[in-house]
């Protein structure tokens, strides 16, 4: 049950890393991505 929940912190201090480290840039890929899949 520890391992599960020490396993879920990691995983959200890494996302609120990349969220704070590049949150324009990931928005601005997400929107080429999508531009792509509709074309």
């Amino acid at each position: 049950m520890s391992i599960l929940v020490s396993k879920l912190l990691d995983l959200s201090q890494e996302l609120k890393l990349v969220m704070n480290f590049s949150t324009g840039s990931s928005l601005i890929l997400l929107a080429f991505i999508v531009q792509f899949r509709v074309v």
